[in-house]
């Protein structure tokens, strides 16, 4: 019946010896072997989004800036296509 309780927890031992050596260590080191590294790779992962974000806002404002010239020609084509019926 142990044999079976150890198979349901899986490495059993192993964990209990991790988490010895985890409460042996210094508050620094503990940090730098548990916390730092997924702190590291969360703050990559934002680096990476936070460069994608600033593309599309890039991107957004040089689309709104071709919109807004379209349709400054668009208006000047419509007044002088207007002006020049009239002339003629």
């Amino acid at each position: 019946m142990s044999n079976q309780g150890q198979e349901s927890t899986g490495n059993r031992p192993e964990v209990q010896n991790r988490h010895l050596e985890l409460k042996d260590l210094s508050t620094r080191k503990y940090l730098d072997e548990t916390v730092v590294p997924i702190l590291t790779e969360g703050l990559a992962i934002l680096g990476k989004v936070k460069k994608i974000m600033q593309n599309e806002k890039t991107w957004i404002s040089v689309k709104k800036e071709i919109k807004k010239k379209i349709n400054l020609q668009n208006h000047f084509f419509n007044y002088y296509s207007k002006t020049f019926d009239a002339v003629f």
